[in-house]
């Protein structure tokens, strides 16, 4: 049986209004970083643009006419939109790498030793 390198990624029915809520924003491992660009700390596994910390909080309807925001997918969303039940494959490698980091940052840390600083 072939083994499927590709996960279906569920994208929502609407382009999110900031990048943070969305399913193909991750991480960028440390390694992996460019010295030079070192703000940029995330990336868009869809188009593979890497973004900064601030920028993927930045929300677009706060930005007007004369100064819009410009994501990495503005040219794509639409294309993506027409893909059969709005499903997009990115490959599992990525997601591993990228994606699953970004979600375990996101969770909550448990403080075992709370009550030694009393």
């Amino acid at each position: 049986m072939p083994r499927k390198p590709f996960e279906p990624v569920q994208l929502p029915p609407e382009k999110p209004d900031r990048c943070f809520d969305c399913p193909l924003l991750g991480i960028i491992p440390d390694e992996e970083r460019d010295k030079k660009n070192s703000k940029k700390t995330h990336v868009c596994i869809g188009t593979r643009g890497a973004l900064t910390k601030r920028g993927i909080k930045v929300r677009a309807s706060a930005k007007d006419v004369n100064h819009p925001w410009h994501r990495p997918c503005d040219g794509v969303w639409g294309r993506w939109m027409t893909l059969p039940g709005r499903k997009i494959g990115i490959l599992k490698d990525y997601m591993a790498r990228y994606r699953e980091p970004f979600i375990q940052q996101l969770e909550m840390k448990i403080d075992f030793n709370w009550d030694k600083r009393k």
